[in-house]
């Protein structure tokens, strides 16, 4: 079962846009799929996306990004399905 969760890095200093960056780990078999929302809807924005790499321990991971302006309230969850879960997987930030 993946591992989910949101590390964020400013662009520029201390200024936005804000790169949110969606890291999942640990899942086996390699077929996955991820996606970002934003307030619970799909995001209609580029997200960069990397290949799904493997681990030494036999299990994969990827990670997903996105340059964010939040805005008061907004969230943005990384939400993740796998064959090894029956629920989605999320991590919201």
């Amino acid at each position: 079962k993946p591992s989910v969760n949101i590390t964020t890095h400013r662009l520029h200093r201390g200024k936005d846009p804000l790169l949110l960056i969606c890291h999942v780990n640990g899942f086996y078999p390699s077929g996955i799929n991820a996606t970002w929302l934003h307030n619970g809807g799909t995001i209609q924005q580029e997200v960069l996306s990397s290949r799904i790499l493997p681990n030494t321990d036999g299990t994969f991971q990827t990670t997903l990004q996105i340059s964010v302006t939040p805005q008061s309230r907004d969230t943005y969850t990384c939400q993740v399905e796998h064959s090894s879960s029956t629920d989605k997987l999320t991590a919201t930030w």
